[in-house]
C-alpha cells in the first residue's frame, strides 16, 4: 500500500499507514503529534471531501490509542486510488489529505501436484494459476464459441469482485496465482433478432396533371354587305346626301325595252 499526502502539517496528524489490500476494509493507523498533556477524543475527527475529482472514503470510524489514530473504513476496498480527507476539530481545525492505491488482493497459494491436473476445482470454484486472466480462463472452459467466452469471461470477473476484479478493467487483468475463482454458471445468449422478409417496392410515381391551356377566343367576323354596287365618299353631310339619291336612283331605273329610248331629262 502507498500512502502520501497532498499537504504538509507542522503538527497534528502525521504519516498514514495500512497493509488494507483491495477487496479488504479499510485498517489505517495515522501517527499523531501532541503534547503529553493534550487530551484528544475520537470525535474531534472526521472524514470529509477532499478537493479533486479522485474517489474518496465516505465513510469509516476513528479511535484513539496512545499516539495513533486508528481509522477503520465501512466497506472493502474497490478503487485502486482513494482519497481519504481528515479533518481534525476540537479546536485545533487540522485539515489533511491522504491518497491511498491499495494493493492487489493478497492470496495464499495453494501447491498442486501432478495427479491435480493442470486446472486444480474444488467444489465450484477452481484454482487460478500464474499469469491467467478472465478470458483465458473462459477460452479454456469454452474453446469453440468465442460468443460463449465473452459472456463467460465477464461473468467470471462479476463473480469474484472479491479478488478485486473490476468489471470497468475488462477480462484482461490478471487473477491473482493460487486464488479459488467461484466459476459462475454460462449465461444465456441473448435470442437473434428477427428480420422480417419484406418485398421492397419503389414508391408510386406521382402523376404530374397537364398544364390547363386556355381556350382560344372566339373571332366575330363582320356581316357581309349588302348586294348592290355602292360607292362611298368621304365628304360629310353632302356625301350623305349623294349617297342617298344614288341609291334612288338605282331603285327608279327602269330598262327600256326594245323601241323604247330614255329621255335624257331623266338622266
Amino acid at each position: 500500500m502507498l500512502a502520501f499526502s497532498g499537504q504538509v502539517m507542522a503538527m497534528g496528524l502525521g504519516e498514514l499507514q495500512t497493509s488494507s489490500s483491495l477487496g479488504e476494509v479499510l485498517q489505517a493507523d495515522i501517527s499523531l503529534l501532541r503534547t503529553p498533556s493534550e487530551k484528544i477524543e475520537s470525535s474531534c475527527f472526521r472524514l470529509v471531501r477532499p478537493e479533486g475529482d479522485l474517489p474518496w472514503l465516505k465513510q469509516g470510524s476513528f479511535s484513539v490509542k496512545g499516539n495513533k489514530v486508528i481509522l477503520t473504513g465501512a466497506r472493502p476496498l474497490a478503487e485502486p486510488i482513494l482519497q481519504v480527507g481528515i479533518q481534525v476539530t476540537c479546536g485545533h481545525d487540522l485539515l489533511r489529505t491522504y491518497t491511498l492505491m491499495p494493493s492487489p488482493p493478497v492470496v495464499r497459494a495453494v501447491r498442486q501436484t501432478p495427479s491435480e491436473g493442470k486446472s486444480r476445482t474444488s467444489g465450484n470454484g477452481r484454482v487460478a494459476r500464474a499469469g491467467e486472466t478472465p478470458a483465458s480462463v473462459a477460452a479454456e472452459f469454452y474453446p469453440d464459441s468465442r460468443s460463449d467466452q465473452r459472456r463467460f469471461a465477464r461473468a467470471l470477473v462479476t463473480a469474484n469482485r472479491h479478488l478485486g476484479l473490476r468489471s470497468s478493467w475488462g477480462t484482461w487483468q490478471k487473477l491473482p496465482e493460487g486464488a479459488e475463482l467461484v466459476i459462475p454458471d454460462l449465461p444465456p445468449a441473448p435470442p437473434p433478432l428477427r428480420i422480417r422478409d419484406t418485398v421492397l417496392t419503389p414508391p408510386p410515381r406521382k402523376q404530374t396533371p397537364a398544364p390547363a391551356v386556355a381556350p382560344l377566343p372566339s373571332l366575330t367576323l363582320p356581316a357581309p354587305e349588302p348586294a348592290g354596287d355602292r360607292l362611298v365618299l368621304s365628304g360629310g353631310e353632302d356625301d350623305v346626301r349623294l349617297d342617298a339619291a344614288l341609291r334612288m336612283d338605282g331603285e327608279l331605273a327602269v330598262v327600256p325595252t326594245d323601241g323604247e329610248v330614255v329621255s335624257e331629262d331623266l338622266l
